[in-house]
């Protein structure tokens, strides 16, 4: 699937509603060395996230000690490594 764009269409009879470009907001409370963060179904035609153009991280993450952690996150996707977790 390359260079998927939609807009100002009416579909009848969809059950889940797809996005694209696809936003994720996530938060985890709990201490862990990967996070799995999966579409869920959210891209259109049920595609695999192939590239993440961006990652914000919009406060201090912090360890198990409540200290805050310095090092830089990256992202893997399942076509790149790792699968995706849900």
């Amino acid at each position: 699937m390359k260079h998927v764009h939609f807009h100002s269409n009416s579909f009848y009879s969809v059950t889940y509603q797809v996005s694209n470009p696809l936003r994720v907001d996530y938060s985890q409370a709990s201490t862990a060395k990967t996070w799995g963060i999966g579409a869920s179904g959210e891209l259109p035609f049920n595609g695999q996230v192939r590239n993440v153009d961006s990652l914000v991280i919009r406060s201090a993450i912090k360890n198990a000690s409540n200290q805050t952690v310095f090092s830089l996150p990256y992202i893997e996707t399942q076509l790149r490594g790792r699968p995706e977790r849900d």
